[in-house]
């Protein structure tokens, strides 16, 4: 993979153009950018040794020591869950996204503060330096941390302004989403809807219906609504809006505004109209459905892989959050799939949109209990002890600034945010309430915010 390639999958996956330089530097680093690369001791060439893995001729890639990939895996721990997520996926060890997405999950449940850093840093360099201190961890890190730093700086002069941004209906930006959803639990309230695990309930809040809600007129009421709010099309359907922007997702997923595209059926309908929807013969990017007939399309998902006779999903309102599915081709409860109009039509990749697309023939409006009681406005949410999130992190981040201790750990002789509300963020929560005049009670809610935020 060339500088470039890598430099965009880590901007696509959440990480700023700053954390995607010092995470390509690492790359670079670790393996040249070359997905199936081995450690040298290895007695068996690249392809060689992947090949045997796959295979399972080669039964050692547990054990061997031997580092493996774009990120180099050497620990045998490490090392069997690699194996078993590959395995799992039905792809090579060598495949480059899946590395990207095993990376990815990897640290954010077990490198938390690495991930914070990648997902949140303006400096190309601290970026770089934890992670190759807290996550690579190679012989002689604090030379290769600065040399891996300084090398980011220099990726991210070349590849921070190179294009990044502009959009092509390409459905490898959703499938990156896609993932990086993964672990979303739905919540009990309308509460802490950004947080992956934070109040995790069964009652259908979610941040992807918040979202949409904030959009005028994108479906025809509000979605977040609770116990009513089934959410399984809403994920996929504000997968396309993040990634390609309102416009370009209600030409690609067949919808006009105000549409009845939250119900799985009409959904499924707007492909159909617009000759769009297919019963067999998935592809990556698709938008599968499940029932048994047009009167009971009752689930849907983001197909992110078709292979050995299976289809693999990313779907959300699955056991009450983001998950990973698969199913047989020909098993039952698949109804069919919509395919969304990709490629772009200023490159001649795609057929250009009509003025006025069409909906589905006379369409039933879904019921909507909550319509007239409920109304979605934006709003920063309460935060406290225990929490673990972006919040965190910019209130550690808006304190350590001005002087607050958190209780974090130091990089170049300074604290930095880890994303994590333990005793020492409260007690500066507190010192900085006292100093302000508020209640010092140690937990951030909206009087909190509006002096945290406009504080110099």
């Amino acid at each position: 993979m060339t500088e470039f390639e890598i430099f965009k999958k880590c901007v696509a996956l959440g990480m700023t153009k700053a954390g995607a330089a010092g995470c390509t530097a690492n790359i670079l680093a670790e393996s040249g950018g070359k997905p199936n690369n081995v450690e040298d001791r290895s007695t068996m060439s690249d392809e060689e040794y992947t090949a045997a893995v796959d295979s399972g001729s080669y039964d050692g890639f547990v054990e061997d020591r031997l580092g493996y990939g774009l990120f180099q895996y050497t620990l045998p721990s490490r090392k069997e869950k690699y194996l078993a997520y590959f395995q799992g996926h039905g792809v090579s060890i060598g495949d480059a996204n899946t590395q990207f997405y095993f990376a990815a999950k990897e640290m954010r449940e077990d490198y938390g503060f690495v991930w914070n850093v990648l997902t949140h840093t303006n400096d190309p360099y601290e970026a770089a330096y934890v992670m190759c201190m807290k996550f690579e961890r190679p012989a002689n890190a604090e030379v290769s941390a600065d040399r891996r730093g300084n090398q980011a700086k220099e990726i991210y002069e070349r590849c921070a302004s190179a294009g990044v941004e502009k959009v092509y209906y390409n459905p490898q930006k959703m499938i990156d989403w896609g993932y990086s959803q993964i672990g979303y639990h739905e919540k009990e309230t309308n509460d802490q809807l950004e947080d992956f695990t934070a109040n995790a309930g069964d009652q259908n809040w979610n941040k992807y219906a918040a979202y949409l809600d904030s959009l005028p007129g994108f479906y025809n009421g509000k979605k977040n609504i609770g116990p009513y709010g089934m959410w399984c099309d809403i994920f996929y359907d504000a997968g396309m809006v993040i990634c390609y922007g309102r416009e370009a997702a209600q030409y690609l997923i067949c919808q006009p505004n105000n549409s009845a595209g939250a119900g799985c059926k009409y959904s499924a309908q707007y492909y159909d109209a617009a000759g769009r929807f297919y019963r067999s013969g998935p592809e990556p990017g698709d938008q599968i459905f499940f029932g048994t007939d047009w009167d009971h399309v009752d689930h849907t998902g983001l197909v992110v892989a078709v292979k050995n006779g299976r289809v693999y999903t990313i779907e959300g309102n699955t056991s009450n959050m983001v998950a990973e599915r698969n199913y047989a081709l020909d098993g039952g409860g698949i109804f069919g799939y919509g395919r969304p109009r990709w490629g772009n039509p200023e490159d001649g990749d795609a057929e250009a949109p009509t003025e006025d697309e069409p909906a589905p023939e006379k369409p039933e409006s879904p019921a909507d209990p909550a319509e007239n009681a409920y109304h979605y406005s934006v709003q920063l949410p309460l935060v406290r002890k225990g929490d673990r999130n972006g919040y965190v992190w910019t209130i550690q981040a808006i304190l350590i600034e001005n002087g607050y201790d958190c209780g974090n750990k130091r990089l170049f002789q300074r604290e930095k945010p880890d994303g994590e509300f333990g005793n020492a963020t409260e007690k500066a929560v507190a010192a900085f309430q006292r100093e302000h005049g508020l209640i010092p009670d140690g937990e951030v809610g909206g009087d909190t915010w509006k002096v945290l935020l406009c504080h110099k």
